[in-house]
């Protein structure tokens, strides 16, 4: 009987070693899986931290050129600004040379037509004279008919 229970008490050990065992190859099983995730979890932050890292860089490009579009504009803005000015202050000049040379046009008209009209009434008066000699003349005459 001794040994009949030492034999079963061996059974039941090495039941018991097997069950343990395959609950620690279960557990080696789970502890690979683990390790395994665990890998796969720190690849995934890398990741994360380079698209992370490139996410700032573009940021920062992006940033860039937003600054450098604002300095463009308003650059251009005050290129324009002074072309503006520019194209202003000629033309007001344009302007006054041509309203001082149509003045100048108009005087030289107005005097040459004054010239005209003096001439005119010269010979008016001229004729206005001539024809008072005439009258008189013919008065004259007139008269020396009836004397």
């Amino acid at each position: 009987m001794k040994d009949s229970s030492k034999l079963e008490e061996l059974d039941k050990t090495i039941s018991e070693l097997e069950s343990q065992t395959q609950k620690l190859i279960s557990f080696s099983e789970a502890y690979e899986k683990i390790s395994e995730i665990k890998e796969d979890i720190q690849i995934a932050f890398e990741k994360a931290d380079e698209q992370n890292s490139f996410i700032h860089e573009l940021s920062d490009r992006f940033n860039s050129t937003i600054k450098n579009l604002k300095e463009f504009n308003l650059e251009m803005d005050n290129n324009i600004r002074t072309r503006l000015d520019i194209n202003k202050s000629d033309l007001q000049l344009e302007i006054r040379n041509l309203g001082e040379s149509q003045n100048k046009q108009n005087k030289k008209l107005l005097f040459s037509m004054k010239e005209e009209l003096s001439k005119q009434n010269r010979k008016l008066n001229i004729t206005q004279i001539l024809i008072i000699i005439l009258i008189l003349c013919n008065g004259a005459v007139i008269a020396n008919m009836f004397l």
